[in-house]
């Protein structure tokens, strides 16, 4: 004997996100996750259907739900936390140039490579310069943003949560800054 009844058998369908087995009846939904290039669209269970599709309403727009103020104040998250990453990110390359540029130094490496490796530095700063100009005008947007009640107490989680996050970042900012204006002095003053 198999251990299962002929008559309560199913055919089954493997959902092709949390790859589960499911009955026909609960794997017959489709979502698609393709982006602007095309078309990308799986089978999947009920439940993973309505993940993606919570995911992909997060992602799309704003509910037309929210109130204009709350609105501002989402979208201003949002931009604060692209300019947070891209500012990590320009950090990370600027740190990393400017060791590099302090470990060929000390090596006595070609003074042409030098230059052309402080023109990288330079160039780096400036993004990151750029970064922390758009996170300053982000918050200026942010704290003009008239709100009372439950969108004030929002706003102010989000204006404490953003100082908490660009805090360690300014000092790393800072120590690297004084590092790369060290090493320009010392290139300048070989050159001289």
């Amino acid at each position: 004997k198999s251990g299962y009844n002929a008559d309560e058998y199913r055919p089954a369908d493997r959902c092709q996100i949390c790859l589960r087995w499911h009955c026909q009846q609960h794997c017959n939904f489709t979502v698609n996750l393709g982006f602007s290039t095309g078309d990308l669209k799986l089978t999947c269970c009920e439940r993973c259907q309505r993940s993606v599709a919570v995911l992909q309403w997060h992602k799309d727009q704003l509910p037309e739900c929210l109130s204009e103020t709350h609105r501002q104040i989402m979208i201003a998250r949002t931009q604060l936390a692209e300019h947070l990453a891209s500012l990590s990110t320009h950090l990370t390359n600027f740190d990393g140039l400017t060791r590099k540029l302090g470990e060929w130094q000390t090596q006595g490496e070609d003074p042409a490579l030098l230059e052309d490796h402080k023109k990288g530095v330079q160039e780096s700063r400036g993004n990151v310069d750029a970064a922390e100009a758009a996170i300053s005008a982000c918050l200026v947007r942010l704290d003009g943003i008239p709100a009372n009640g439950r969108d004030l107490k929002l706003r102010q989680q989000l204006l404490r949560r953003t100082a908490a996050k660009l805090q360690p970042l300014k000092l790393q900012l800072k120590t690297i800054r004084a590092i790369a204006d060290q090493l320009n002095r010392n290139l300048s003053g070989r050159r001289g």
